[in-house]
């Protein structure tokens, strides 16, 4: 088994949550993967499929956060995968009208052009709520200053969850999540047994 993570639009690899679950990965023997999705959605989707790809069969299950969310609720479905979503991305199309224009990605200096055809690139990612939702872990936090935090509860309701009292986009106060999430994804049985 290994962890496919998907970093948020202007997140990285290199972000606190990608750095922290990579520790926590690390310490537990599991391989994490966490590619770089600079890029459009059409053009993100085929970078996912290709690492999932490069598994080889072997058994993952998947993270993201706010639209990395988005991306792990649509590999969640394609592949019948448990996922944890963070701040979850549910409709991102709706606001992709006002996001065109160049962004800036802190991590790498560099910036990133949202083209108008992305809202058809993510509308063709779309996935309705999940079916098997206790396959499902959404995080929320209820101060998140980016993204509704309630339209994400209501996508993902009947699914566990945790609502952080006062938690910004970022999960600023991650650390307590950690074991919780690798709890979710990997159930002491599993742990046990490496």
């Amino acid at each position: 088994m290994r962890t496919l993570y998907l970093h948020g639009f202007l997140s990285s690899p290199e972000s606190m949550k990608a750095v922290k679950l990579r520790e926590a990965h690390r310490k537990a023997g599991i391989p994490f993967h966490c590619p770089t999705l600079h890029v459009g959605p059409k053009e993100a989707s085929k970078i996912i499929l290709n690492e999932i790809e490069s598994f080889n069969g072997d058994g993952f299950c998947v993270a993201g956060s706010s639209l990395g969310g988005f991306y792990a609720a649509w590999v969640a479905e394609k592949y019948g995968v448990r996922a944890v979503v963070l701040n979850p991305a549910v409709y991102p199309w709706n606001f992709m009208d006002e996001k065109i224009c160049f962004h800036l990605i802190p991590a790498t200096g560099k910036y990133i052009y949202v083209s108008p055809s992305y809202r058809e690139e993510l509308l063709a990612l779309k996935t309705m709520p999940p079916a098997r939702k206790q396959e499902r872990l959404a995080i929320f936090g209820d101060a998140d200053e980016v993204l509704n935090w309630i339209e994400g509860a209501v996508f993902y309701k009947g699914c566990p969850s945790i609502v952080g009292k006062d938690g910004d986009h970022r999960l600023s106060d991650f650390d307590p999540l950690v074991p919780r999430i690798m709890e979710f994804l990997y159930p002491r049985s599993f742990l046990k047994q490496k």
